[in-house]
């Protein structure tokens, strides 16, 4: 019935049944969320084909509409469709998953993957947001509300059952590199660094928080593969081996060389700062840490080995500033590029 009022109005240009087509989103709205909704398609002994028909058929019959709208310019009908195609769409993506997933989907990672779904929806919202400020606020307002979900979802996935907690950690499954620690943090580290680039339109500040949390989940997820190489899957409540605390320096050690070379590439003085800020924590571990457990000759060489590292990022630092001056230097633009 909405693409038969699409294709009527695009032939008799009859505006109000874009009325029609927002009241029938509406109700396809109730029919997909409560009644029969989410609980039934949700159900392992609900026929997959069922749930393809009663969601994938209409989903694709309302993009449909929204083509055939896209030249009358109906606003109200084509935000109401691209709206619920969006949100919809996460949402079935989202029961796809529970099924597929069963006992799983309430584990770090299951519920990870569904905060990515949401941020992905969320993208597509703030995305079409910069096409058209008509009604913009009815999009960044969606956009919000799904990234408050996915918010949530994430931080009860990857915080609220960390792998730290013993419950986390057995769910850890697959090889290493290519776990369910990848799906976990990768996966949404991934979008969030996609939505930080991608997304010029918004506030730099926000641009910034994204690629911010992104770091955070690729650092993290470094970590816990290089604790599960040294523990195995288990890998909460148990104490840090030497050889794991020295893996952890070199990947810190190795992170902000190759930051030093990307600000050197970009002529960036924030990451060049960024990069400093990550070996003087490097050194700081260095000292405090990781040579408190050693004696003798091994300690002489530990010093004597990260000195002469210290010296050659001098170097390379002096090296940096030093060809900055003679091509001139180029200051940071007030955009996440800095960042």
């Amino acid at each position: 019935m909405i693409v038969i009022a699409a294709l009527v109005d695009r032939r008799f240009d009859m505006a109000w049944l874009g009325l029609f087509i927002q009241l029938a989103v509406a109700v396809l709205a109730w029919r997909f969320l409560f009644d029969p909704g989410i609980p039934w398609a949700s159900l392992w002994n609900t026929p997959l084909w069922d749930v393809l028909l009663g969601y994938a058929a209409p989903i694709a019959l309302m993009g449909l509409a929204w083509l055939i709208l896209r030249r009358l310019k109906r606003i109200g009908a084509q935000l109401s469709l691209e709206s619920a195609i969006w949100s919809f769409g996460a949402v079935f993506i989202l029961i796809l998953l529970e099924r597929a997933l069963r006992n799983d989907i309430d584990s770090f990672w299951g519920l990870s993957l569904s905060g990515s779904v949401l941020l992905t929806s969320m993208g597509a919202q703030l995305y079409r947001w910069r096409k058209g400020r008509r009604l913009a606020w009815v999009r960044f307002g969606l956009g919000s509300l799904l990234g408050g979900f996915a918010t949530i979802t994430l931080f009860v996935g990857l915080v609220a059952m960390s792998l730290v907690t013993r419950a986390g950690a057995r769910e850890i499954k697959g090889p290493l590199l290519l776990d369910t620690i990848a799906v976990g943090y990768l996966i949404p580290a991934a979008i969030l660094a996609v939505l930080a680039w991608k997304l010029e339109h918004l506030s730099r500040y926000v641009r910034t928080a994204f690629a911010g949390i992104a770091t955070i989940m690729a650092v993290a997820y470094v970590a816990f593969e290089i604790r599960r190489f040294w523990q195995g899957a288990e890998i909460a409540g148990r104490s840090v081996s030497q050889g794991e605390l020295y893996s952890y320096t070199i990947a810190m050690l190795l992170a902000s060389v190759a930051l030093l070379f990307i600000a050197f590439a970009r002529r960036s003085h924030v990451l060049c700062k960024l990069a400093m800020a990550g070996i003087a924590v490097t050194i700081a571990k260095v000292f405090l840490i990781d040579m408190s457990g050693l004696t003798g000759l091994i300690r002489a060489a530990s010093f004597l080995s990260l000195g002469l590292v210290l010296s050659a990022l001098a170097w390379l630092s002096c090296a940096m500033t030093a060809r900055w001056e003679r091509g001139g230097v180029k200051e940071d633009e007030p955009s996440l590029d800095a960042t």
